[in-house]
């Protein structure tokens, strides 16, 4: 995966790819590396993979995913709203809005299993669960491990190996 990430995101760029499309990609890698508990995760059983503000992602996520399972799993694409069935999302895209409003949703989350990422500034430190990095050309991301053990989800370490991986600014002044 590595070789795959590094190699691919300079190269969508090179091509005039968008962002968002980038940004759908990642998604898609997040996915395929995050094991999610049976019993939301039963065979065959759609992943809601939910949008939260860019409305470009969701569509380049859409057209990614299309007809393309993950491990034996439909992805559906849906672009949610703030006060909408944000329970439902196996991953949760949220972009858009303020830090706070972000946490509030994660917050509302109340540890289900469901894989939040954002692009916000310290989404993770708050204690979101990924965070992607946008640096010039290139994206990068950062990894809460602690939330992602809280909403009982389990994380490749294929993954984790290519992550900044933080902790949650509460736990870290609570030591």
């Amino acid at each position: 995966m590595r070789t795959r990430l590094r190699r691919s995101a300079p190269r969508l760029l090179m091509l005039g790819v968008a962002a968002p499309a980038l940004k759908a990609t990642y998604l898609l890698n997040f996915i395929r590396f995050t094991e999610w508990p049976v019993s939301v995760a039963a065979p065959a059983v759609p992943f809601a993979v939910c949008v939260l503000g860019d409305e470009r992602v969701a569509e380049s996520l859409d057209a990614i995913t299309k007809g393309r399972p993950v491990d034996g799993h439909a992805l559906i694409v849906k672009q949610v709203r703030s006060d909408g069935a944000i329970r439902n999302c196996h991953l949760l895209y949220i972009s858009e809005v303020d830090l706070k409003e972000s946490i509030g949703l994660v917050t509302s989350l109340n540890h289900a299993p469901a894989l939040t990422v954002s692009d916000l500034a310290g989404f993770a430190q708050a204690g979101g669960m990924v965070n992607l990095i946008v640096e010039g050309d290139k994206i990068r991301f950062a990894v809460n491990v602690e939330a992602s053990v809280r909403a009982h989800l389990r994380l490749s370490s294929r993954l984790l190996s290519l992550a900044a991986v933080v902790k949650d600014q509460s736990t870290a002044h609570a030591r």
